[in-house]
């Protein structure tokens, strides 16, 4: 796995680091975990409209094809890393859901998400993968930070 992190004060940037790598190696198969590249940002407020975002790198059309290169971006708020850390959970679930659960988002504005196709005038709330992501979230960064708690 490779993995960037900018924006964020070292301490912040290492913890993030810590977390990726611990979620990727829990949660995606082996021969995808090698494969994975993640450029990870942590951005002023008024570059991001949410609290975070994930894309794949490039724009892809084939259903088969599952992508390996992920941009995420983390709005950056230092009197609150916590909520930085939860953030990034979320969307690590996002990485997991395009790698094996089958998650795309189509040119066409269409959406498929294990295997169902789902159209353009989903609401945000209505999202089964929004839906995965928030109810995976604080079990992710409670695993995490308990994992840290018993290296230190």
């Amino acid at each position: 796995m490779r993995l960037n992190v900018t924006g964020a004060s070292e301490k912040v940037e290492n913890l993030a680091r810590l977390l990726v790598k611990d979620f990727c190696t829990r949660n995606l198969p082996q021969e995808k975990y090698h494969e994975v590249l993640v450029d990870l940002s942590f951005v002023n407020s008024d570059e991001l409209v949410d609290l975070g975002e994930c894309w794949p790198k490039f724009e892809y059309a084939a259903e088969y094809h599952r992508p390996t290169h992920f941009e995420i971006n983390i709005r950056n708020t230092p009197d609150n890393p916590f909520l930085m850390i939860k953030i990034l959970c979320h969307e690590l679930v996002h990485v997991r859901q395009f790698c094996t659960d089958g998650l795309r988002f189509y040119l066409n504005g269409k959406y498929k998400f294990k295997k169902v196709k789902y159209t353009e005038d989903l609401e945000y709330d209505d999202m089964p993968w929004e839906i995965e992501a928030n109810e995976e979230m604080e079990q992710i960064m409670f695993d995490f930070l308990q994992k840290l708690w018993n290296i230190y």
